[in-house]
């Protein structure tokens, strides 16, 4: 016997009759079959967080069953696994990888139906930093040799200025910056380096001070004694 999807959840009388003949009466027997439902469930399937943040996961479950716990990952679930909708946090050594969670389907006890299980896919982003290195001197009419590094998510940047100066290519992590008047007339520009976007994680920039000495004049004025008309 193929229960209907509609039986589920129900009792169903199978009844068993023999035909009557001429010297027995009809007999029946009945059978029960408890038809019990299929487990559902379904989880939420891709979330992204940063390293050191958290996200919330989403389940959903139906038919035969009456709950769940989720399984999987070395982070912590708040309140606990046993939430449908509970908050994940990575541990910082699970930054840069994608975290396979499961949420197991639990069956009432003495369920037939077998359990189920949906996954989730934590994508743990770690954030992009940069260093832009030590302040520089330098002096008044030249251009400064600037090197910074970028770490994390992305190791691409880009410079940025303060003043009216200009980067050789202010997208390359070693460049050259020519600073401009108003530079020079501050005697100090502040340049900052940041990464570019990625992850969902906001980077973090980094700068340093560049400072240029003024310009030198030089006068000179002679003081030796003379005589009129020589």
């Amino acid at each position: 016997y193929v229960p209907d999807p509609s039986e589920g959840g129900t009792t169903v009388p199978l009844v068993l009759s023999l035909d009557a003949t001429a010297d027995c009466y009809l007999v029946t027997d009945t059978m029960l079959v408890r038809v019990d439902q299929p487990v559902i469930v379904f989880a939420s399937g891709s979330v992204n967080t940063c390293a050191g943040g958290s996200v919330t996961l989403s389940a959903y479950v139906d038919g035969g069953a009456v709950g769940g716990h989720w399984t999987g990952g070395a982070g912590g679930f708040n309140p606990n696994r046993s939430d449908l909708n509970a908050e994940y946090t990575p541990t910082l050594a699970e930054g840069g990888s994608v975290v396979t969670l499961y949420f197991v389907a639990e069956q009432a006890s003495g369920a037939t139906c077998p359990g189920d299980s949906s996954p989730v896919y934590v994508t743990v982003d770690v954030q992009s930093v940069s260093d832009a290195g030590a302040d520089q001197l330098i002096c008044f009419g030249t251009s400064a040799m600037i090197s910074g590094t970028v770490s994390g998510y992305v190791q691409t940047g880009t410079w940025s200025t303060s003043g009216d100066g200009y980067f050789q290519d202010n997208t390359l992590l070693s460049t050259i910056y020519v600073p401009g008047p108003g530079d020079e007339a501050a005697g100090s520009v502040e340049l900052t380096l940041t990464p570019d976007n990625g992850g969902v994680c906001p980077p973090i920039s980094s700068s340093f001070i560049l400072t240029i000495n003024p310009e030198f004049a030089v006068y000179s004025e002679n003081t030796d004694p003379t005589c009129a008309g020589s």
